[in-house]
């Protein structure tokens, strides 16, 4: 799924200390969220950030992060999503299916959700890890082995909250450059946009 955030020391956790040296280039900017790439070519990697303030609490996000029944109506592309396990408010593994453009065929990803409050600021940060032999795979569905990310949601003293999502993959368990530029950027997009739209309901 297209999925996660960044939040300093506690994402150094997953991210390794060289991924952070490359740049962001802004790939999209329309209607307050700007998306950004980081190519990191020594390791094969691919990085997404997506960022934008709602009009909505931190705590409207996380629950609308949480309930996966509203997965399919704000996450583009996903063709299913469901909770797998609940270990607690803060630790959960979530099952997505991605849909992929022909030739390729659609994806699936599982992830361990964990969930962390920093109590000084406010700010919610809800790491993602991909879990593949979680369960069995499915026939005619390739799995994400290797993808790590957060979802970071920041108070702002104006009320609003910054939210900011970051994922990278490995390119073998993701999609070639031209459709990630193609389709994921777009699709990332248009997931902000419905988040946007469905969180101010919770």
């Amino acid at each position: 799924m297209l999925f996660t955030l960044v939040l300093a020391s506690l994402f150094e956790i997953f991210v390794p200390s060289y991924m952070f040296f490359a740049d962001w280039k802004l790939a999209k900017d329309k209607s307050g969220i700007q998306i950004y790439t980081k190519n990191i070519e020594e390791v094969g990697f691919k990085q997404i950030k997506a960022t934008v303030k709602l009009e909505s609490s931190v705590e409207s996000c996380v629950a609308l992060i949480k309930d996966a029944n509203a997965g399919k109506d704000w996450i583009n592309r996903v063709v299913e999503f469901k909770d797998l396990k609940i270990e607690n408010d803060s630790l959960w593994y979530t099952y997505a299916e991605i849909d992929i453009p022909w030739p390729f065929n659609n994806k699936d990803l599982v992830s361990k959700n964990k969930l962390v409050v920093d109590q000084k600021s406010g700010a919610v940060t809800i790491f993602l890890e991909s879990m593949p032999d979680f369960i069995p795979e499915a026939d005619g569905k390739k799995r994400i082995k290797k993808s790590e990310g957060s979802w970071k949601f920041i108070p702002q003293e104006d009320g609003t909250t910054e939210v900011i999502y970051q994922i990278f993959a490995e390119p073998n368990d993701f999609l070639p450059q031209w459709l990630v530029n193609m389709v994921v950027i777009g699709s990332i997009f248009d997931t902000f946009q419905e988040f946007r739209e469905k969180v101010k309901a919770y």
